[in-house]
């Protein structure tokens, strides 16, 4: 699943924030139930400690809202906006017709 390195600037330490209880690789409603049945009582990841604090708290719900949603990094296809043929043919034939408008021109002053 998705996860945050955050920097404690109490302690100095680095510690990994990642809110995929379930480790199924997202950060879904599965994963807020398990938050949930661990409020107060769970002391580990699979409890929905995200922070690994020892202990399932708000904090922990916090940092779920923070990644809801969002697919594990190495699993998620990276979207790339690509032109449709009929766009780029569109655009060539504009530049074309203001080429030739303007080489037309070009002829009329000279002629």
């Amino acid at each position: 699943g998705t996860a945050q390195l955050v920097y404690d600037q109490i302690t100095g330490l680095r510690t990994l924030e990642k809110a995929d209880f379930d480790l199924d690789g997202d950060v879904d409603g599965r994963d807020f139930l398990i938050w949930q049945r661990g409020f107060g009582v769970g002391t580990t990841l699979s409890q929905g400690d995200a922070n690994n604090s020892g202990a399932v708290d708000g904090d922990d719900l916090a940092i779920w809202q923070s990644q809801y949603g969002i697919p594990n990094a190495s699993t998620a296809k990276s979207v790339v906006a690509i032109p449709e043929p009929s766009a780029c043919l569109l655009v060539l034939a504009a530049l074309l017709s203001c080429t030739l408008r303007a080489s037309s021109k070009s002829l009329r002053v000279w002629s």
